[in-house]
């Protein structure tokens, strides 16, 4: 799936999934003339689409939002490239019953901070957070901070 592709989808996406921003979206949406649909997303928009790409388990789409030298990093991770991304933090979608963007703030121009809780299949609620960097409308570098159990 191309890059353009993926804006175009992702730009048809409801609000109510909780992947995107609500009013203020909406109505930037209703504003935004339609011969400029096609512009480069947003860092902020990259990181809600990506996001989105995982929770659908949609590969395609999360390969046209990741750089191929995208460096992802966890507690459990430390430094992995794509192809282990793909391989072990990608699938792991399944586990994973609600999981809800709280917060998505940018910090600077490249770099978008993420809040977000999740609910897993097994039992319990969780709440993480991400600095993502964003360099030509693809992610370069993931970085996890684990939060541990909300409530």
């Amino acid at each position: 799936m191309s890059v353009a592709a993926v804006r175009r989808a992702y730009r048809g996406l409801p609000t109510a999934w909780g992947v995107r921003g609500g009013q203020a979206d909406r109505a930037a949406e209703v504003q935004r003339p339609k011969d400029e649909i096609g512009d480069a997303m947003t860092p902020e928009e990259v990181v809600r689409a990506q996001f989105d790409a995982y929770r659908r388990q949609d590969r395609a789409a999360s390969e046209a939002l990741l750089a191929r030298d995208l460096t992802f990093t966890s507690p459990q991770d430390d430094h992995i490239d794509r192809d282990a991304f793909f391989e072990r933090c990608f699938p792991t979608a399944d586990r994973v019953s609600r999981q809800e963007l709280l917060r998505v703030a940018p910090a600077g121009d490249e770099d978008v901070f993420i809040m977000y809780e999740y609910d897993l299949k097994t039992g319990g609620t969780h709440r993480n957070a991400e600095l993502i960097t964003v360099v030509g409308g693809q992610i370069v570098e993931i970085q996890v901070f684990f939060g541990g159990a909300a409530g």
